[in-house]
């Protein structure tokens, strides 16, 4: 198992709930740093060699589901010929290398010591990139930084063609890469929290000009209350506008992929949802708008809590 088969596991494994895990391969490339079309290979080389299993396909926008087998159920394998994976995984990733283009070589960066001369080979055996070729890529994007964070020099004793060493990052260095960084295009500028927050705001109010400007309080009042229905053995509020029986989710314009009436009600009378977090039915009724029945939380959390449930519609 290469050292991506290794991250990718390690992902897994971190993110399962009881043993399943929902991701698509998008998502596993982010967290392992690595293409979609390399964190895709890998999921397909883990099911064949029984490291997890493939539960569910995706369709659509539904990831697929997997089961991370536990030992009794892996095949035994040769110690000897598997590199141990690296430790601490790619959460420690500060938000300069959060970018589509940089986050393999922050990954890289955050893992290297600083200061020493290294070969390829040893870059590699961090266990971050797996070739050689790119070790090569994402060195050459930390050396051309405008404070490089790494540089090559030829190797004194003629046995590699180049040593690599990495710098350590200054507050000075940070801000000037920055700055750099936002004169770039979207792919190379960093995805600050703040821009993350302003996303997230900017896309409740689109989805306000398409129910047509108006307040959510106006909204709920007119288009969601009025259509509700309470079970009185579970206190669900159940939101049963006609139009919206195609999707278990309530829709105040379903024709248009319209909001959700649970966030419409809840953005109405408690505000916007915070960025990087989901409303979670705790009842597990999605056509509930009972603002007591739903629960924020984190876009990791929910994820794990859905792996494993099936949600009643009443």
């Amino acid at each position: 198992m290469n050292t991506t088969d290794q991250a990718s596991l390690a992902a897994l494994e971190a993110l399962a709930y009881d043993g399943v895990v929902a991701i698509s391969a998008r998502r596993l490339a982010e967290h392992i740093g690595r293409t979609r079309e390399t964190a895709s290979k890998s999921l397909a080389r883990l099911v064949k060699a029984r490291r997890i299993e493939l539960v569910r396909t995706g369709r659509g926008v539904q990831s697929a589901r997997y089961r991370v087998l536990s030992s009794a159920e892996k095949p035994v394998q040769n110690p000897d010929n598997n590199r141990p994976p690296s430790e601490g995984g790619f959460e420690g990733v500060r938000d300069l290398f959060r970018s589509q283009d940089l986050y393999g070589a922050g990954c890289l960066f955050e893992a290297a010591p600083k200061g020493v001369a290294l070969t390829v080979a040893q870059v590699v055996d961090l266990g971050v990139t797996r070739s050689r070729g790119g070790v090569t890529a994402q060195m050459v994007k930390l050396e051309s930084l405008p404070v490089p964070l790494a540089s090559s020099q030829p190797d004194p004793s003629h046995r590699q063609r180049k040593l690599w060493t990495f710098h350590e990052l200054t507050a000075e260095a940070e801000a000037v890469i920055l700055a750099h960084l936002d004169t770039l295009g979207a792919r190379l500028r960093p995805r600050y929290r703040l821009d993350q927050e302003l996303q997230h705001l900017n896309e409740q109010e689109a989805n306000r000009h398409r129910l047509g400007l108006e307040p959510y309080a106006v909204i709920a009042d007119r288009d969601i209350l009025p259509y509700v229905d309470v079970n009185p053995h579970t206190g669900c509020v159940l939101f049963l506008d006609p139009h919206n029986f195609s999707d278990d989710y309530g829709r105040v314009h379903p024709e248009y992929m319209g909001i959700a009436a649970h966030r419409v009600v809840w953005i109405a009378e408690r505000g916007p949802v915070p960025a990087g977090h989901d409303l979670h039915h705790q009842c597990g009724v999605r056509p509930c708008v009972n603002l007591s029945h739903l629960r924020v939380m984190t876009e990791a959390e929910h994820r794990r809590i859905h792996a494993t449930e099936t949600p009643a519609l009443f």
